[in-house]
């Protein structure tokens, strides 16, 4: 049976089975491990050419497409967090709610955070000071952001300049729809109604300090929360479980001996065509060596 064959027949017929188990329970920590090796263990005849995170890489990406039982773990928790916070498919592009909005983080958030401004314990003293999200921002400095002698106060702080560069970075930080909605919004106790949708929320795979043509995130790079597939889903994870085995490892060691330029990629192709015979075991082994040459 071909490669190709043997992954239809993993993803297909055996690791299929699973899938209802998973997106209902967590199993025990090493079930998974240990039916994967078996899977491996099938796809390669006991003989592992290649790293086992290449098989899973797409098959356009030099991979064979092979499914990691823990990648699909992974996507199933993502899935159903994204259908727990955007709800019905005709919720998602609505207008964010003003509870929403309100309950945006200041530190350590990925909008209005402000851990990177150079002022040195500056999150700390907002956490001290009970001013944690933007409803407590807005209740201090009003809906426009502006009374900065306030938050000033609030925080202890001396330099009204500080204050007004961090109002001005937060101010900036926001849409024009979400600076008319904080202007609407009076000191009432807003809770979250069944209609109101989550707020759009965009994720990319965590590949920080690793280099490697084979993690380029080519579709699945910054990703609308609300609305991505899980096709993409599953590729990111995958992505991101591998990327310490991925990382500093190059496509093809011909890409430099040959000059291939970024365009041409590796595939996996056989030394025969069908129908004809490898005379000998030593001129089959080399063909199967041939077939994972790209990455070896």
């Amino acid at each position: 049976m071909s490669y190709r064959g043997r992954t239809l027949v993993i993803n297909n017929l055996a690791a299929s089975s699973l899938w209802h188990k998973l997106a209902c329970v967590d199993p025990p920590p090493n079930l998974l491990a240990n039916i994967q090796a078996q899977l491996v263990d099938f796809f390669w005849d006991g003989l592992h050419w290649i790293p086992q995170g290449v098989l899973h890489l797409p098959k356009e990406e030099g991979g064979q497409g092979l499914v990691q039982l823990s990648s699909r773990a992974a996507a199933f928790r993502l899935q159903f967090i994204q259908r727990l916070l955007t709800g019905p498919r005709d919720l998602v592009w609505r207008a964010a709610a003003i509870h929403w909005l309100l309950e945006e983080p200041l530190v350590y958030g990925g909008r209005l955070d402000i851990s990177g401004v150079t002022v040195p314990a500056l999150s700390r003293t907002l956490v001290s000071s009970g001013i944690v999200t933007l409803r407590e921002l807005v209740n201090i400095t009003g809906s426009d952001l502006s009374r900065a002698e306030d938050l000033a106060a609030c925080m202890g702080l001396r330099s009204r300049r500080v204050v007004n560069q961090l109002l001005h970075r937060w101010r900036s930080a926001l849409t024009s729809e979400e600076r008319v909605q904080l202007m609407d919004y009076q000191h009432t106790e807003t809770g979250p109604a069944e209609d109101e949708s989550f707020p759009r929320l965009n994720i990319a795979p965590d590949l920080d300090g690793c280099a490697s043509p084979l993690l380029e995130c080519r579709s699945e790079g910054e990703m609308d929360f609300g609305s991505v597939s899980g096709k993409l889903l599953y590729r990111a994870c995958v992505k991101v479980l591998n990327k310490k085995k991925l990382s500093g490892r190059v496509d093809t060691p011909w890409r430099s001996v040959l000059g291939f330029n970024g365009d041409v990629k590796p595939e996996w192709r056989a030394l025969w065509q069908e129908g004809e015979e490898c005379v000998g075991s030593s001129t089959m082994l080399l063909a199967l060596r041939m077939q994972c040459v790209v990455y070896m």
